[in-house]
Parts: structure tokens; sequence; C-alpha cells
């Protein structure tokens, strides 16, 4: 187990001898290893004390709270490393043009590889599916063949692909799931929909793990490539998940088609759709296989941009989606 999901309420959270406890109504509920542990993500009312938060964060895990019925989130971290000189040749790389495009460049390069084998596996998977896929495959490839060739290309011109890619990808992605659902657009803060619901569960967590993988390597994840820096967003951590979004993308699709989420497994309230709480334990049952993979690629992303930071002439670029 890397991450531990709490989704009960009324549970108390205690550290005893570096195993964390859970208990309801004063029984013993369950025991994890903190050594086990990368990653706790809690959404539901339970009783934790400061210095857990405390020493989670001091042993290296991302805690993340949610709010059962709004979108907000909370990631509470450890310290930012203890390498300040790795730092100070971060900030000199985001600083230096030429190598801020090509991360960014190759960071959406991947991020379009990893769409294009989504939209490949769902034209062989859906008949119905093929004439859009084939459409938003076209629109995919050409983009990722000017990106490839563009050495020229300014942050904007990158930054527009990226976004003309990320519209052919959701026109194709909203034909996958049934009318029933409402999916028509990606939206979010508040998400509409079961399907967008469940993304931006599943993108949240996802997050966190790029959150863990950035300050396990002393890097600021404030300070990105692609993603400028912005009031309260962790630029280098928002960069690091983009490729490795269709990994959340491919299991909402097939939670849906497989009817382990259904329609009914959602309410709304106040133009919100909110996950019911039995939804969401067959939600992270099935979604952590999809973490630990993933944090082993943002782990090898995270080394690959350590290296060529520290080193000038080092190639800057992200891995896509596949392991």
């Amino acid at each position: 187990m890397s991450c531990l999901y709490i989704d009960r309420k009324g549970l108390e959270l205690e550290l005893e001898a570096g195993t964390l406890t859970l208990r309801e109504n004063g029984q013993l509920s369950g025991r994890v290893p903190l050594h086990m542990l990368e990653q706790v993500v809690i959404n539901a009312e339970v009783r934790l004390s400061s210095s857990l938060l405390a020493q989670l964060a001091h042993r290296g895990v991302i805690t993340v709270l949610l709010a059962s019925r709004s979108e907000a989130a909370a990631f509470v971290t450890g310290q930012n490393g203890r390498t300040g000189r790795r730092r100070l040749a971060q900030y000199r790389s985001a600083c230096d043009e030429p190598t801020k495009r090509r991360w960014a460049s190759r960071t959406v390069e991947a991020k379009v590889r990893s769409e294009m084998r989504l939209l490949e596996f769902a034209a062989e998977e859906r008949l119905s599916a093929r004439a859009p896929a084939r459409a938003a495959l076209g629109t995919l490839g050409q983009i990722l063949e000017q990106l490839r060739s563009g050495s020229g290309l300014t942050m904007d011109q990158i930054r527009g692909l990226e976004g003309a890619a990320a519209a052919a990808y959701f026109q194709c992605l909203t034909e996958l799931f049934p009318s029933s659902l409402g999916f028509q657009e990606r939206n979010r803060r508040p998400p509409r929909d079961p399907v967008n619901a469940a993304l931006s569960l599943g993108y949240t967590v996802l997050f966190g793990r790029a959150m863990r993988a950035v300050q396990e390597h002393s890097l600021d994840p404030y300070i990105g490539f692609l993603h400028d820096p912005a009031h309260g967003r962790p630029s280098l951590a928002c960069d690091l998940m983009e490729p490795l979004r269709t990994r959340i993308d491919r299991l909402v699709w097939d939670l849906f088609r497989q009817r382990v989420l259904r329609k009914e497994d959602f309410t709304s309230d106040q133009g919100r759709c909110l996950m019911g709480k039995l939804a969401r334990r067959e939600f992270y049952d099935r979604l952590e296989p999809v973490m630990e993979s993933a944090g082993r690629t943002l782990r090898r992303a995270v080394r690959t941009l350590v290296r060529s930071i520290e080193d000038e002439g080092g190639e800057a670029g992200m891995e896509d989606g596949e392991e």
C-alpha cells in the first residue's frame, strides 16, 4: 500500500510506534506502518492531531484533505528538500528561455502522445468512436509534428498547441460515454456531471503524487516550465502531471463502461455533481494501482529534470503516460 484512503466519518487517527492507527468508537479499526505510505487521502470528517500531520509531513507522506461537498482540497507537505543549490539551478533553468521552451515543448509532446494512445485504443474498442477518434487523431498528429519540428516555437505557441490538442481530445472523449451521463465538455469548480466529478477526484489525487515527487527531490513545486508561476499554483507539479492525466481518463472510462460507476451513484447539490460514498470506495480501490504506476513515472521524470538542470548540457523532457 502506498496510499491510504480514509472515507469513513468519525474515525480517529493516531500515531503509535511508527504506525498509523485508525479507531472507530474507541475500537481499533486498522493499522498501517508509516514506511509503507506515500500519500493519505482524507475525504471524511475525522479526528487527528497536528502532531500526526507533522509526523506524516516529516516522513515525506503527502496528506490530501478533501471537502466532501466541494472541490476544495488542501495538501499538507513536508520540507521542500534540503538542497538549496538544486533549487537555485532550477530557478536558473526556468529563467533561461531556450531551456524553458524545450522542457515545455517536450511536456506537451508527451501529453499529446498519451492522448493519441488512448484514442487509438478507443477506436479499436468502440465502433461508434472510430470516426471521431480518427478525426481527433489527425489533429493531434499534426500538432505533434509541429512540436517536433518547431524548435523556434514561442511559449505562447507551445501553450496554444497544447490547448488545441486538449480541445480535439476532449471532443472525442465525450463520445466514449453514454449521453445520459451529460458529459459534453471538461468542466470543474464545480464538476457538473458524473464523468467530470470522477475526473476531478482522480486528478486531485494524481496532483498529490506529483507534489510528493517534487518534494522528494528538493525542487520548488511553484517554479515550472510549461505553466508560468501564478499565485497559489504549484506550476512544476502541474507540468509533471500533464502527460499522466490520460491514465485517469482511461480509468474513468473503464469504470463507467464496466458499470462499476453508474449515473445513480451520483447526486447533484446546487449544480455540483457529487460521487456517493460506496462509489468512492470502488473508485479508490481501482485508482490505487494507477497511482502506484504513476508515482514511478513521476519519480523518473523528476530525476530526468534534476539531471538536466544540474548539467547545462543535459536534455530536458517529460515521460509520457506509458510505463
